[in-house]
């Protein structure tokens, strides 16, 4: 259970990193295009979010999403 944990604070990371990046992109060029781009971006941040709480409360969801925190694991190494 502390591997996945360990995941997820590194996804979550990832997250909050992109998400910055597409805020900084979005006050430099604020055209509706992009705003809609950064909508849907925020949109599917918060849908990972929700599965990532959704993995640490059920053990159930864990053994069956757990190869997602191996694999930001691997791409970090």
């Amino acid at each position: 259970v502390s591997e996945v944990g360990q995941g997820s604070v590194i996804f979550f990371t990832l997250l909050l990193v992109s998400l910055y990046v597409f805020i900084r992109v979005w006050r430099e060029k604020n055209t509706s295009e992009t705003a809609a781009f950064v909508g849907f971006v925020s949109g599917g941040v918060s849908a990972l979010l929700i599965l990532c709480l959704l993995v640490s409360v059920s053990d159930t969801i864990i053994r069956f999403i757990y190869p997602a925190p191996a694999a930001v694991r691997y791409l970090l190494r």
